[in-house]
């Protein structure tokens, strides 16, 4: 459909069984361009729930995006409020290659706000600024966002100012934005929900290692899920909260 001038949109219920569907997504839709030589894009839409927070079980709380942005050709979004949502959806459908459309199923009942009405679009590879804040950067995305908000609220009391930014779109991402944002703390903590070991968080991690380590003040701290099958009775243990966090964000500031 994509490859002969339709723009569709499919939606996958849940991210725990895209599995299936896994070889065509990273071996053809996204490699097309490229194996065409640009003579042909293939403009899909794929739109599915991920993540935790609703006793789910392990196979309704996975968080794959790790899967997806290693993955040349892709895009990757996850919007974090109502606003972004319906703009970063337009934008992906309007984009010429395959996006990935992640949607933090634990943030579909707990958050709401106004929405402009019409067509708008919140641009791809752009950061959202969701608190300003000088002592501390805090990398986050999807149903980590209001954690990492809450958190901040806690370490505020405690004169610790941390700035909260919003990736929102994972691949490609606002490189440069980010660096900008590490630079202008020098300490940085980095928040998701899917396990440690391989998570977007080192990505973030080694991007600022990389390009600035001279103003890094603090070893870069990571608050994830843990290398472990998601569970079910211990998902309030497994999921980052707003304690893991203010931990995470007085040690770096304290360091």
């Amino acid at each position: 459909m994509a490859v002969n001038g339709l723009r569709p949109v499919a939606e996958i219920q849940f991210q725990d069984f895209i599995y299936p569907a896994f070889d065509q997504i990273v071996s053809e839709a996204a490699k097309l361009r490229y194996r065409s030589g640009g003579q042909y894009t293939a403009p899909l839409v794929i739109r599915t729930p991920y993540g935790g927070g609703i006793r789910g079980g392990l196979y309704h709380s996975q968080s794959g995006e790790a899967y997806f942005c290693h993955t040349p050709g892709l895009k990757v979004v996850i919007p974090s409020t109502p606003q972004d949502a319906k703009g970063l959806l337009i934008a992906s459908i309007e984009d010429p290659d395959p996006v990935i459309f992640l949607e933090p199923k634990a943030l579909y009942r707990s958050t709401k706000a106004d929405v402009p009405e019409g067509h708008y679009t919140v641009p791809l590879s752009t950061l959202r600024t969701v608190r300003e804040g000088e002592h501390v950067t805090i990398f986050c995305y999807g149903a980590m966002v209001p954690v990492c908000a809450k958190a901040a609220e806690q370490a505020a009391a405690k004169g610790i100012e941390a700035l909260i930014v919003d990736l929102r779109t994972l691949l490609p991402l606002d490189e440069e934005g980010v660096l900008d944002a590490a630079k202008r703390t020098g300490r940085v903590v980095v928040v998701h929900e899917a396990p440690r070991f391989c998570g977007f968080g080192g990505e973030i991690s080694a991007l600022i290692a990389e390009n600035a380590i001279e103003y890094m003040e603090a070893p870069i701290a990571r608050v994830t899920g843990f290398d472990t099958p998601f569970p079910n009775t211990l998902e309030h243990h497994y999921l980052p909260d707003d304690r893991r966090v203010l931990d995470a964000i007085q040690h770096v500031a304290g360091f």
